[in-house]
């Protein structure tokens, strides 16, 4: 049982990483006409992170399903990364299927080689989770690297100022919804999310709270992350910005997007390297980031 849910898990992570390919949401533009108005819900200060972890900024529905709390630190709140169980979970999986496949090329499918292959995959498992977790606790400074390298840039305040400025640009009014300021990024009203293989309901963050008098309320979530997937796949630049869009007034759901950045940062495989290298990294994925505010602004007015 425990290696069946071993593997479970593994071709759960493997099935999510194949679906962020295919999963590519788009809001039907058809759905709402050019507001004249606009809400835009505010979010927690943002963190750059670098971790052990998978992530997938192409992916709309993650933006606002908890996938990303860590990255986000509400007003006097603290920043931890979280542990890297999962991962561990996988290397010990990796480990046992490479000890079972040896085993049987080798022996057959003789008992003692199939269990004497998982065994070792366990160990290597733990090593490399001990590891990972060790390389996670340090990468808790990071953050902190990170402002040090843009001192005064603050990501939120930064993506809400363009993107009220792009909205506004357009004979837009804009106003800001503080009630949402220390929440970690969820939907707020009721929404049908519709996936490749399956549907979710979402009841909604603030599900009693009323509607509003503008044509669109907006929902952002950017993220800035560094990610390996794994303790020994490199640290790969994530860059994106999660959309959700509601009719103000009816609470109507109309859509969830992701705007993902471009890949062409560099890789790094040791997180000394990526530290090392940070004066460059976090000035780039910054400009990345901010280079989405058009295509999400395009969106939000529905711009033809």
């Amino acid at each position: 049982m425990i290696m069946q849910r071993k593997l479970a898990i593994a071709m759960g992570i493997f099935t999510a990483t194949l679906l962020g390919g295919c999963a590519h949401q788009v809001i039907d533009r058809a759905q709402y006409a050019r507001p004249k108005t606009v809400a835009i819900a505010d979010f927690p200060d943002v963190k750059p992170v670098a971790t052990i972890a998978i992530v997938l900024p192409q992916v709309p529905g993650r933006y606002f399903s908890g996938a990303l709390d860590p990255y986000f630190v509400p007003a006097g709140g603290e920043f931890s990364l979280p542990k890297t169980a999962e991962m561990a979970e996988l290397a010990m999986t990796a480990g046992a299927v490479a000890g079972y496949q040896g085993a049987r090329a080798s022996q057959g499918s003789k008992a003692g080689g199939v269990v004497g292959g998982a065994v070792i995959g366990l160990a290597i498992g733990v090593l490399l989770d001990a590891r990972a977790q060790e390389t996670q606790k340090r990468a808790e400074g990071y953050p902190a690297l990170v402002q040090a390298a843009m001192p005064g840039v603050d990501i939120r305040t930064a993506v809400l100022t363009a993107l009220r400025g792009s909205l506004e640009a357009k004979g837009i009014t804009v106003s800001m919804l503080a009630d949402s300021r220390n929440l970690a990024p969820r939907l707020r009203w009721p929404a049908v999310i519709t996936y490749p293989m399956a549907t979710q309901v979402e009841k909604g963050q603030l599900p009693d709270s009323p509607a509003l008098d503008v044509d669109i309320l907006a929902q952002v979530v950017p993220l800035v992350a560094y990610a390996a997937p794994g303790t020994l796949n490199s640290y790969d630049s994530k860059v994106g910005i999660g959309l959700a869009l509601y009719d103000g007034r009816t609470r109507k759901f109309l859509g969830l997007q992701a705007f993902r950045a471009t890949q062409d940062q560099p890789s790094y495989s040791t997180y000394d390297g990526l530290v090392a290298d940070i004066g460059k990294t976090a000035p780039a994925q910054f400009e990345a980031l901010m280079s989405l505010i058009p295509q999400v602004s395009a969106a939000i007015s529905n711009d033809k």
